[in-house]
């Protein structure tokens, strides 16, 4: 690919637990957020190659060419500026202490966000949104509008049912936001 026609974009990649197979898989995945590349990727043709490109490219616009390293180093930091990665890890999963301990930058070099339950208005608002548009069919005297209230509500004793469930037994039942969009989907 020539740099002249290069363009970075945002991108964005979603990584879950589910689609860890290996761990070692999260040790490039860690190297690449602790410093924004992955030792070993490209060999030293390849990044030479790009080098003289990079430099190409500035002479041709008239720039002064910066020392090879400053180059890659620029490089870089465009593909660490325009690359988001979404870890979506589960707390409750085993491994995700250890990982948290083998693979530091997982955690130090990211924001982390906590997602609690959604409040029941945003579920009933979540239902009208994705239902609203469907034929659904209900008696004239049963307005559709109950059907959200009515989901949500199911979502919601759910959540209750599985806090005493804890309570008693002492085993996890989780009912997230994706089971409620999982339930309006069925």
């Amino acid at each position: 690919m020539n740099a002249a026609n290069y363009n970075v974009e945002n991108t964005t990649f979603l990584l879950t637990d589910n689609e860890i197979k290996k761990e070692v898989f999260l040790e490039f995945v860690n190297s690449f957020l602790n410093t924004g590349e992955i030792s070993g990727m490209l060999e030293k043709v390849d990044r030479d190659t790009a080098q003289a490109e990079a430099e190409k490219f500035m002479v041709k616009r008239g720039e002064d060419t910066p020392p090879a390293e400053v180059l890659f180093e620029g490089a870089v930091n465009k593909v660490m500026d325009a690359l988001h990665m979404v870890l979506a890890f589960s707390p409750a999963n085993p491994r995700f202490r250890s990982r948290g301990q083998q693979f530091p930058s997982l955690f130090t070099s990211c924001s982390i966000d906590f997602f609690f339950p959604w409040p029941e208005e945003a579920l009933m608002e979540t239902a009208a949104y994705l239902l609203g548009k469907e034929t659904i069919f209900v008696e004239k005297s049963y307005p559709k509008e109950n059907l959200y209230v009515y989901m949500s509500k199911v979502h919601k004793s759910i959540i209750e049912v599985a806090n005493e469930y804890f309570s008693v037994m002492r085993r996890s039942v989780y009912c997230t936001p994706k089971s409620f969009l999982a339930y309006i989907d069925m």
